[in-house]
Parts: structure tokens; sequence; C-alpha cells
């Protein structure tokens, strides 16, 4: 799959949101071509962006976001990476669980789902997701996809 099409896809999904931000998107033009379950990825890309905008909302800042990748031996790894409020070492773990949110209800909008969701699709997809943060310098989030994924079927339908 070319996750290109993939990214301008969400970006274009997000770009009321983009506007109302005044947001900087930065994306690699280049993205390599993947074996995935695209509607699951675009969910990956989507969410992440999404978080990046959501939470450069209340700063001074304007919201910048950078998509892009680096090509590994046996796997892609993305980027999603923000200059929004950052997230505490001690909680870098734990916005992965369902239902956890950080700040308290109405600070930020979301269910605390989004990224327990993202980490089932990247595992979903024999991948591993991290993230490298500063309180108050933004985030990185960093996934992996293998680049044999399709030697090894992943997606092939299950018989009844």
């Amino acid at each position: 799959m070319n996750t290109i099409k993939i990214v301008e896809d969400v970006l274009a999904e997000l770009k009321m949101d983009i506007k109302k931000a005044d947001a900087d998107i930065k994306t690699t033009k280049n993205f390599p071509e993947i074996y995935c379950d695209p509607t699951k990825i675009k969910e990956v890309f989507r969410n992440l962006i999404a978080n990046g905008l959501k939470f450069t909302s209340n700063t001074e800042k304007r919201p910048e976001i950078e998509i892009g990748y680096k090509l590994r031996k046996k796997e892609v790894e993305f980027f999603v990476k923000d200059n929004g409020i950052g997230i505490k070492k001690e909680f870098q773990e734990k916005i992965f669980e369902i239902f956890r949110k950080l700040h308290p209800v109405g600070e930020y909008e979301g269910t605390g789902i989004g990224l327990a969701n993202v980490k089932k699709i990247i595992n979903e997809h024999k991948g591993k997701i991290t993230i490298e943060s500063k309180d108050g310098e933004g985030s990185t989030f960093y996934f992996t996809i293998p680049l044999n994924l399709k030697e090894k079927n992943i997606y092939k339908r299950r018989k009844r």
C-alpha cells in the first residue's frame, strides 16, 4: 500500500482542523510501499496527527506536526512529531492503556481509547509503537511496520 496516499487522505480529512489550528504540517514526500490493512493504518495516522493538533490547542505555540519515516533493514519506522504539551516520562507507557486520560475531564476532548487502539493496530501488524516526549516540549510517536508482512500473510481471510 502506498503510505503517502494514506497520509494525504488523513490530512484531507483533517483539513478543517488543520486550518482552524493554523497548523504547519510537514511530510516526507516519498513514503515507502508497505503491506498493511490500509483502513487501520489510516486510523493510526489520523489519531496521531489529530492528537498533535489537539495537544497544541491550549498553548501559545503555532502547531507544528512532522510526519516521516526511516527505512530499516527489516521494517519501516514511521514517526509523527508535534510541538505540543508533551508527556511526562512516568505517564508515557500509561497513555496506551484503554480509557487512560492524563488531563481532567473537559480540558481536552476525547475518550482515552485512541492510543490504546493505535497500539492494538500496530501490534496486529507485528510492529511496535514508542514515544519520545518531554513535558512542555512536544512528543514524537514512532511505530514500525515489518517489510515482510506479505510473506507472513497476516491478512489472509480465515475459513469459517
